[in-house]
C-alpha cells in the first residue's frame, strides 16, 4: 500500500519515513475452543474421553511393552487403570516427562520454547490490519494483531524448561511495549498499565533424537511421529495448530500399525467436520438476533465460538427470561408478558452471558471456574481485572449448575485466584520482587514530570533518585553513576528528560537487557512465530 492509503487504513501507525507497507494475510481462530471441538468431535465418533485426567504412572507386561496406564481423576482423586493394546503420548512440551516413565534412559525428543503476549485496548489497532516486525531490537520476530476486539502483541520464543504455569516475565513485558512504541503514532501514548492482560506459553519443538544436540538446527516446529521398539510406546513431537489433521492422522495410523490392530476404515478426518458445523451459516448472527432477541455483538460472539450449537446457548438465555420473569411476578405482582429478563453478561463490556456458564458446565465439560474464565471464553486472556471480577458470579452459577456447598466453593475459588495471579494485566504478575530498569517512555516522561516541579525539563541528581522510587526501582549507587556519567558528559549537575529515557532503557548498568540478549542469542533456529 502507498503512505497515503497506508494512513487511512492504519492511522495508529507512525508515518515517518514510510515509503510502503507491504500487505499479507493470515488467518485466525480461537485455539481454545477448537481443541474443545475437536475433543468433542472424538467423542461424537466414538471415543472415550476423560477430563480432569492426570497419568499417574504407565502399566508394562512381561515383557516390558507399555499396555496402560494408572489415572488420577484430579476432581475426586479417586485413581483407576486402563488398558491398551496400543498407547499413544501425545503431550506437548511434557512429552519427555511423561517418558521416562516408560522408558528413564530415552532420548529427549522435545525441547520448550517459551513466547509472551500482552494484550491492550482495541483502540490501538484497526480491527482488520496488524504489524509485524521481522528484525526487533534482539532479532526476534514481533506481532501486533487485532484480535478478540482487542489488540495482541507477541514475541517468538526461547528455550525453557517446561511448567504448567509459566508467569510472563515483567522485563520482557516492557520490551514489548519498547518494540511497539516504535511503531505507533506518538499521539497515542503506549503506557504499562495499558495492559489488560499477558501471559506466557511454551512450545513443543521437536529434537531429532539422532542429531548433535549442540546444534540448535536440529530443533523443528514440524511434528515427528516416533516409535520405542523397547517399550512399544509410540508419540508425538512438536507440531503446530496449522496441521493438526495431519499430525493426528500420522499418529493414529502409526499406532494402528505398532499394535497390529485391523481400523474398519482409512482415515477419514478430511471428511469429518467439527461439532457446531451442522446449523452454522453466515447469517447466523441475524438470526440469532431475530430469533432470540439478543444484542448483535453477543450473536456475534456465539456464532464464533460455537457454531451452529449457539442456538443451544440462546435456549438457556429463554430459560434465564423465564426464570426472572416469574421472579418478577412473585416479587411484584406484575403478570406483563411483554417483559424479558433479557441477557446477562458474566461482566460488563465483554459478550459472555451467563447462560455461557451454564452450558458450559451442561455440555462442555466445564468444572473449575478458570475453564470459564480461561477455555470456555477468553476473559482472562484479554482483561485480568474483569476476570477478577467474574469470579464471583461465576462461581455462584458454578455451584448452583453443579451442587457445591460453601466449603466447595470456596475451595473452588481458591483455585481460580491462583490460577489468574499467573496472569499479568495492569501489575505485574506473580511475586517478581522489585520491577526491573525497563519502561515505557510514556512511563518515564510521566514519572520525570511528576518530580520535576519547576517543568524546566531538568532534574538534579537526588531528584533522579525520587524518579527511580516513584516509578517502583529503587536505583542502586552503580546505576546513579552510570547516569551521571552518560547523562551528564558536561557536568551541569542536572540531566535532561530526553538523556534519562535513552539512559534508563539502556544496557549501561544493566544486566536485564545485557541478559536478554545473551538469552535471545541462543534462541532455536527455526522457532517460527507465535502465530502460525
Amino acid at each position: 500500500m502507498t503512505p497515503s492509503r497506508t494512513k487511512r487504513k492504519f492511522p495508529q501507525m507512525v508515518m515517518d519515513e514510510l515509503k510502503y507497507c507491504s500487505v499479507f494475510y493470515e488467518g485466525q481462530f480461537d485455539d481454545a475452543r477448537t481443541n474443545l471441538a475437536v475433543a468433542q468431535t472424538a467423542a461424537r465418533e466414538g471415543a472415550t474421553m476423560g477430563n480432569y485426567c492426570r497419568v499417574e504412572s504407565l502399566t508394562h507386561d512381561t515383557n516390558g511393552k507399555v499396555n496402560g496406564a494408572i489415572i488420577k481423576d484430579e476432581i475426586s482423586g479417586e485413581t483407576f487403570p486402563i488398558k491398551a493394546k496400543g498407547v499413544l503420548l501425545c503431550a506437548g512440551p511434557f512429552t519427555d516427562n511423561v517418558r521416562k516413565m516408560e522408558d528413564p534412559n530415552g532420548t529427549p525428543a522435545v525441547t520448550g520454547a517459551r513466547g509472551i503476549h500482552i494484550v491492550l485496548p482495541g483502540y490501538f489497532a484497526p480491527p482488520d490490519f496488524g504489524l509485524v516486525d521481522m528484525n526487533t531490537s534482539d532479532g526476534r520476530f514481533m506481532f501486533y494483531l487485532p484480535w478478540e476486539g482487542h489488540v495482541i502483541i507477541g514475541t517468538t520464543d526461547h528455550r525453557t524448561e517446561p511448567t504448567m504455569r509459566p508467569i510472563p516475565p515483567e522485563t520482557e513485558i516492557l520490551w514489548l511495549l519498547n518494540e511497539a512504541k516504535k511503531y505507533i503514532n506518538p499521539e497515542l501514548k503506549l503506557r504499562r498499565k495499558d495492559v489488560l492482560s499477558s501471559w506466557s506459553g511454551i512450545r513443543p519443538l521437536a529434537v531429532d533424537p539422532n542429531a548433535d544436540p549442540s546444534r540448535t538446527a536440529s530443533v523443528s516446529r514440524d511434528h515427528v511421529v516416533s516409535h520405542n521398539p523397547k517399550t512399544n510406546m509410540v508419540f508425538v513431537s512438536g507440531g503446530k495448530w496449522t496441521t493438526f489433521r495431519e499430525m493426528a492422522e500420522d499418529a493414529v495410523s502409526k499406532i494402528v500399525e505398532v499394535a497390529n490392530l485391523k481400523p474398519k476404515s482409512k482415515s477419514k478426518t478430511l471428511e469429518i467436520g467439527l461439532v457446531g458445523r451442522e446449523g452454522y451459516s453466515s447469517n447466523l448472527p441475524a438470526r440469532l438476533v431475530q430469533e432470540y432477541d439478543i444484542p448483535y455483538p453477543v450473536a456475534v460472539h456465539l456464532t464464533r465460538a460455537y457454531g451452529g450449537r449457539a442456538f443451544e446457548v440462546c435456549d438457556i438465555v429463554r430459560e434465564e427470561e423465564s426464570q426472572a420473569a416469574l421472579q418478577r411476578k412473585r416479587e411484584l405482582g406484575d403478570d406483563n408478558p411483554d417483559e424479558s429478563g433479557g441477557i446477562t453478561r458474566i461482566v460488563e463490556g465483554y459478550p459472555y452471558i451467563t447462560a455461557e456458564v451454564k452450558y458450559a458446565t451442561r455440555k462442555d465439560w466445564a468444572r473449575r471456574v478458570d475453564d470459564i474464565l480461561a477455555r470456555r471464553t477468553r476473559l482472562l486472556f484479554l482483561n485480568k481485572e474483569a476476570a477478577i471480577r467474574a469470579v464471583p458470579k461465576i462461581l455462584d452459577i458454578m455451584a448452583s449448575e453443579l451442587g457445591w456447598d460453601d466449603e466447595r466453593k470456596q475451595k473452588e475459588a481458591v483455585i481460580a485466584y491462583e490460577y489468574i495471579h499467573h496472569f499479568g494485566g495492569a501489575k505485574p504478575a506473580g511475586d517478581l520482587g522489585e520491577l526491573p530498569r525497563l519502561a515505557t517512555e510514556a512511563d518515564l516522561e510521566h514519572h520525570f514530570d511528576l518530580i520535576d516541579t519547576d517543568k524546566n525539563g531538568f532534574l538534579t541528581y537526588d531528584e533522579i533518585v525520587k524518579v527511580g522510587i516513584s516509578i517502583g526501582r529503587h536505583l542502586t549507587e552503580e546505576e546513579i553513576a552510570s547516569c551521571i556519567t552518560i547523562c551528564d558528559k558536561k557536568k551541569k549537575l542536572t540531566i535532561s528528560k530526553v538523556d534519562f529515557v535513552k539512559w534508563w532503557n539502556s544496557e549501561h548498568a544493566n544486566p536485564l537487557l545485557t541478559s536478554m540478549k545473551t538469552r535471545m542469542s541462543n534462541q532455536p533456529e527455526g522457532s517460527g512465530t507465535m502465530f502460525a
